[in-house]
């Protein structure tokens, strides 16, 4: 037995020596000697400590940026995500609050919004998301969604879209959101008065003097009896009518 090798600095912090008593030094070349020696003083307490200081550091930090963009770097990682450790590990994860959180951040970006778009038209997200409509959970999921508040003022959207699309009245840029919005609002107005509401194409889509197009700026929420009113009709007249029934309506509310 002799005295173990004590390599002075480790990430350049001057060290403390480290048990080496269990090993002969005369079965090693110095160059392995320092090799079990660095393996043990990072696995020791102290060393994990030293590690984390120094991660910690702008040297530190470039040093693992410069890692992170190495090949070897990526193969140890490739091999990694295949391993069991890593798969249970994401699956804890995916099941925490934090996870959900990020995850929910992350979509409202618009990055997010954009991968989820990308996503949707993919081969493999248009496979992934047939096999959840026809399975048990997907027909339920679908069934609670189109009793809801939101489910049914979407149904009401395609409809109106639908014969849009006839009367080739729909254009790419219309946001589809904004669109459910207004119908929600119809629908919310509707349960809150007691009174039913309907959306109206300011500019008709169907007139033999004026088409308008399926799109949120073309979009009001009048009262069904003043719709009836107005039907397909647009003229100066008809219009200043509708516009006088929605300021009564208004008024009405707010007495």
């Amino acid at each position: 037995m002799c005295n173990a090798l004590q390599p002075n600095l480790f990430y350049g912090v001057v060290m403390s020596s480290i048990d080496m008593s269990d090993l002969n030094c005369d079965e090693y070349t110095k160059k392995e000697w320092k090799k079990i020696y660095n393996k043990r003083y990072k696995q020791s307490e102290r060393g994990k400590e030293a590690n984390k200081r120094y991660q910690q550091t702008e040297r530190g930090k470039e040093a693992q940026k410069r890692y992170r963009q190495t090949e070897k770097r990526k193969e140890a990682n490739k091999r990694y995500q295949q391993t069991e450790k890593r798969k249970e590990a994401q699956k804890r994860y995916r099941q925490t609050e934090k996870r959900k959180e990020a995850q929910k951040r992350y979509r409202q970006t618009e990055e997010g919004k954009e991968a989820k778009k990308r996503y949707k038209q993919s081969e493999r997200g248009k496979e992934v998301r047939k096999r959840y409509k026809q399975s048990e959970r997907g027909k339920e999921a679908n069934k609670r969604y189109k009793q809801s508040e939101r489910g049914r003022a979407l149904s009401g959207a395609q409809c109106i879209k639908r014969r849009a699309q006839k009367l080739n009245a729909t254009v790419a840029w219309a946001d589809e959101n904004k669109i459910l919005t207004i119908y929600l609002r119809a629908q919310r107005k509707t349960e809150q008065t007691g009174k039913q509401y309907n959306v109206d194409h300011l500019l008709p889509l169907q007139n033999i003097n004026v088409c308008g197009l399926h799109c949120e700026s073309n979009l009001r929420v009048i009262l069904a009896k003043t719709n009836n009113v107005k039907y397909n009709s647009f003229t100066p007249e008809i219009e200043k009518r509708v516009v006088q029934l929605m300021t009564r309506d208004q008024l009405k509310l707010k007495q």
